[in-house]
């Protein structure tokens, strides 16, 4: 089975191109927005709530006006798609291909291929090479979720949803406490593999299970660990 390489990627001005304008690309369009992604669009036919997206300034739609809203679905002019498809992939990081057309779908993918750009078909389970998968992805403060389950989304929409639920408010609260106590370390303390020790002992499972059990004793417990930690003097 091939394994797939799990990242997170910040998206902030990064370019992408969704190939597509119905429900499903909505749908991705959705997540882009979030994370902050430059979003333009190729499709000879667009959804009204994607057009309206467009007129409030969230994406850029690159057909001309009046063919994307004139045209008739048995009409479209697949050698202007075509065109309009090449040419943008050239300052485009990551695409997303979302057609009704199996055929159009490999042709673009192989296309991002060649450009070595990274790209999603919609409803492929398994990515080919240089392609990638959509996880299903759940958030609780700041805890971010992402599962996959090579060939099954059900699958991973129900393991997420069972994780989630396991991660109890103190938890998440403890893990936003340790996150600030990891930026204050990082600035003190120089030695890297002192930190790496710190953070370890801040996340064992003694300390979980007094967070779930008293989450200001196991608050108060991990700032001890610390204090500790950086009065041991080196061997």
């Amino acid at each position: 089975m091939t394994r797939l390489y799990p990242i997170f990627i910040n998206m902030e001005g990064f370019q992408c191109l969704v190939i597509g304008g119905g429900k499903v690309a909505l749908r991705k369009i959705s997540g882009l927005l979030k994370s902050g992604a430059k979003i333009k669009v190729s499709a000879p036919y667009i959804c009204p709530k994607i057009m309206s997206l467009a007129a409030e300034g969230f994406l850029e739609i690159l057909n001309p006006e009046h063919e994307v809203l004139k045209v008739d679905k048995k009409d479209w002019d697949m050698q202007l798609y075509h065109k309009l498809e090449e040419k943008e992939l050239e300052s485009t990081k990551l695409c997303y291909i979302a057609t009704d057309n199996n055929e159009e779908n490999k042709r673009l993918a192989l296309l991002c291929k060649k450009k070595g750009i990274l790209y999603n078909v919609v409803d492929l389970d398994i990515p080919d090479a240089g392609g990638f998968s959509v996880p299903s992805t759940r958030t609780k403060g700041s805890l971010e979720l992402a599962v996959c389950n090579n060939g099954n989304p059900s699958a991973s929409m129900a393991a997420a949803d069972r994780i989630i639920e396991s991660f109890s408010d103190n938890i998440v609260e403890y893990f936003q406490f340790t996150g600030i106590i990891r930026k204050k370390i990082k600035e003190e303390i120089t030695d890297k593999e002192l930190r790496q020790q710190i953070m370890r002992k801040l996340h064992s499972k003694m300390q979980i299970e007094l967070c779930l059990q008293d989450l200001e004793k196991a608050k108060a417990k991990a700032l001890q660990i610390v204090y500790l930690s950086k009065s041991v003097p080196k061997l």
